[in-house]
């Protein structure tokens, strides 16, 4: 609706307004949502509460900071921005990020009617607010931020409420809890701030080099060939539990099978939106939108590697090697700099796209050779045990 009414230059530059605080709040939750995850699963039950509280104290003292830091960089690259929407960006940096760690939280409750319906309420409110103002006839760059600043708190406060009687007992800050869920998590904060960067850097650079016209375009682009990955990013997040409760032998073979299935499921997805890509696009935001179709065919190639780093990056996570992941990740954003600064200012939006495809390729294969060796070395490890348990014997 957004994409219809706005067209692509607006539509950019509503994109650029959501993209500033969603970025910072990869960098602003501090790794702890997995922390979180993490400690829930491998601590004891009594963790929990106390994980709340960290939960609590980081979304209010970084929220706080990233948000002057939002408010701060709106004002230096787009000076002519209202001030009501300069302090929304800033309001929503708290709130986005209680909802990115409340969300690991809900998960890691095994709780997934009350995880989905935390992940429904934004939407929901979020579509029938444009609707409403798609109706009236009153949607606009303002008002669509307006209606997803409203999403966020709304999401927030159905989290609270989902969360309430799942630990039994109060939140009470431990400093012990705290600083392991914290430490913990700054391992993988790295990972998720470049694989987000990986992820969203080509949109910011798109328009910072071509302008708000190409950069509505490539949002298209990106949005229906990302569709493709929700299969990935959910799969690997209910598999997360099973992953760190598992053994070593069994950890490996439900990582292949996961991974299995969902490149072959993202590919052949993949096959048939390259088909069918130009009616879909036209079907969605409209025709207006059509010259994005090239660009989404580029980046449809980088899915399947994309899909499956998804499912790895959650997998070293919950095993306890988020350095591993975030190796992957950093070396994923510097080729995302390198190929945007190189193909953008020539191709535009599909320097953008062929860009993306490079790094996904990067991550999906660093993890992938990882992945690899550390069974490999498990099992070399396991078998010298076994052959020197039937020697004793």
């Amino acid at each position: 609706m957004t994409a219809r009414v706005l067209g692509p230059a607006k539509r950019g530059e509503l994109s650029f307004f959501v993209l500033v605080p969603t970025i910072l709040t990869v960098l602003g939750s501090l790794g702890t949502e997995n922390g979180i995850y993490f400690f829930w699963h491998h601590g004891d039950g009594r963790l929990r509460a106390s994980l709340l509280a960290t939960c609590a104290v980081v979304a209010v003292v970084s929220g706080t900071f990233f948000g002057v830091v939002s408010y701060a960089a709106i004002s230096l690259i787009r000076p002519q921005t209202a001030i009501l929407i300069r302090f929304l960006i800033a309001a929503s940096m708290p709130l986005s990020i209680a909802n990115a760690i409340l969300t690991m939280a809900l998960m890691a409750s095994g709780r997934i009617g009350r995880y989905n319906a935390s992940r429904l309420a934004g939407p929901a409110f979020y579509t029938c607010v444009v609707a409403t103002l798609w109706v009236v006839r009153d949607l606009g760059v303002s008002s669509a931020f307006l209606a997803w600043f409203g999403s966020m708190a709304v999401t927030v406060l159905a989290d609270i409420v989902l969360m309430t009687g799942l630990t039994g007992t109060r939140p009470r800050w431990d400093t012990s809890v705290a600083r392991r869920s914290v430490t913990y998590g700054l391992r993988s904060c790295i990972g998720n701030v470049s694989q987000y960067g990986t992820l969203r850097l080509d949109q910011a650079m798109l328009g910072a080099l071509a302008g708000n016209g190409p950069l509505g375009l490539y949002y298209a682009a990106v949005s229906v060939g990302e569709m493709l990955l929700y299969l990935a990013i959910n799969t690997g997040a209910a598999m997360m539990a099973k992953f760190g409760k598992s053994s070593r032998k069994e950890r490996r073979h439900l990582a292949s099978i996961t991974m299995t299935a969902v490149a072959a499921l993202t590919a052949l997805a993949a096959v048939s939106l390259a088909l069918f890509g130009g009616p879909v696009v036209s079907l969605v935001f409209g025709k207006a939108y059509l010259p994005a179709v090239p660009a989404l065919r580029i980046l449809l190639l980088g899915m399947v590697p994309l899909a499956l780093a998804q499912v790895m990056s959650q997998y070293f996570i919950a095993i306890g090697g988020p350095q591993i992941f975030a190796r992957a990740a950093v070396a994923s954003l510097v080729v995302t700099v390198i190929g945007d600064v190189t193909l953008i200012p020539r191709f535009g939006a599909d320097g953008a796209a062929a860009a993306s495809v490079l790094a996904y390729l990067v991550m999906a294969l660093w993890m992938g050779l990882k992945f690899r060796a550390h069974h490999a070395a498990h099992s070399k490890s396991f078998a010298m045990d076994h052959l020197q348990d039937r020697m004793a014997a």
